[in-house]
């Protein structure tokens, strides 16, 4: 009997030990495995309940937003993840129109968390039914209809000798037209042109011309063709001042030009001595031995972003530093602090085209390195017109 209650509790001693072993894991997960769990869990019904509605609308309303600029009329429209479900009136070549319907949509616009995006959306046609009581003819459009010209919108923005050309052409020879005419001027040029298959105005490729006249007085600019008006926007130097007004009024009225919008760009002379005016009235900060920029340096970088903005050509950021320390980590210093603030003027719009970054570390002193004032003044970042 003993015996028998020995192993008895031998097994139960053995069970627990088991139970034991198995409940560790168990002990160490909680709480922190639970609330990772919560916190997924959080994430997840935001997601699926809070953004995913907004970002359905956001796809639905642009979509519709264009289709309806385009001149399509949308009886409904529904969304469903990326996907929008359009319903119009009954048309005699459906396929013709979601082809239409889709080249359009392509080119609408979402709002995210990363700034306006192309809806990357699928488009599916639901013919609507005629109602019975309904004129047939009033909800059939007309074949003349589907084929009738329309805009084809299209942006042509430059950039010192460079120039990109972005929009729609109706044709393929319409296409390697427009490069022609682009490309005698800007042999360089960038294109991102879609083939629409539509019929374009007649004064498709007036429109062309003109806003190619318009742009070869800017020193940078952007002009564009929408909805028949030409309208101009960019920098010119003093000189050429006369010849951008000139070109505006050259233009058709049947173009209906809107006012230009010039800027007058500085001299090289005014331009420099002002950049160098403002590095002397302020210093740019950096925390010790980084190139990271100190927030009291925000002042000074928007008001070098403003004269980037009215400066001709192109600007070089330079980075020195004193002598402390090995000459090879000085010299990476100064480049890495040089390519800190090229990218802090980017970001204030500042072409990144027209910026280039370069350290020379201790080799270029304007000061004694042997006393700290000297030492202060070498550490420093200059701003130039390049030549």
């Amino acid at each position: 009997m003993a015996t028998d209650l020995q192993r008895m509790d031998r097994v139960g001693s053995t069970r627990r030990r088991y139970w034991r072993r198995l409940r560790e894991p168990l002990d160490e997960w909680w709480p922190r495995g639970w609330l990772l769990l919560a916190g997924l869990f959080v994430l997840f019904f935001i997601g699926t309940f809070v953004r995913a509605p907004l970002l359905e609308r956001d796809v639905q309303a642009a979509v519709v937003a264009a289709l309806e600029d385009a001149g399509f009329e949308v009886v409904t429209a529904d969304a469903s993840g990326q996907g929008v479900t359009i319903r119009i009136g009954r048309v005699p070549d459906p396929q013709r129109v979601l082809a239409q319907a889709r080249a359009v949509a392509r080119g609408a616009e979402c709002s995210t968390w990363l700034g306006p995006l192309i809806c990357p959306t699928r488009i599916r046609l639901d013919q609507a039914p005629i109602e019975p009581d309904a004129d047939p003819d009033a909800a059939v459009a007309s074949p003349d209809q589907l084929n009738a010209p329309r805009y084809h919108d299209l942006l042509l923005e430059r950039e010192g000798d460079r120039l990109r050309i972005s929009g729609e052409v109706d044709s393929e020879d319409s296409k390697v037209w427009v490069l022609a005419r682009v490309r005698s001027g800007f042999p360089e040029a960038e294109e991102a042109l879609a083939v629409s298959g539509d019929t374009a105005t007649p004064m498709y490729r007036s429109a062309v011309d003109r806003a190619l006249s318009l742009l070869a007085p800017l020193l940078r600019g952007t002009v564009r063709w929408e909805t028949g008006k030409l309208s101009l926007k960019g920098l010119v130097l003093p000189e050429q001042r006369a010849a951008a007004e000139a070109a505006s009024a050259a233009v058709e009225p049947a173009l209906n030009p809107q006012p230009p919008e010039l800027s007058m760009a500085k001299t090289r002379d005014l331009c420099a001595s002002e950049v160098a005016a403002a590095l002397d009235s302020a210093t740019l900060g950096f925390a010790t031995a980084s190139s990271a920029i100190t927030a009291d340096s925000t002042t000074l970088l928007d008001r070098l972003a403003e004269l980037a903005a009215e400066c001709p050509g192109s600007l070089v950021v330079e980075g020195h530093t004193d002598n402390s320390g090995a000459a090879d980590a000085n010299l990476a210093l100064s480049r890495r602090r040089a390519e800190a603030v090229r990218l802090a003027l980017v970001e204030r719009g500042v072409s990144a085209s027209r910026l280039r970054a370069e350290g020379y570390g201790e080799s270029q002193p304007i000061a004694d390195n042997a006393t700290p004032d000297g030492r202060s003044v070498n550490r420093r970042i200059v701003v130039r017109l390049d030549r």
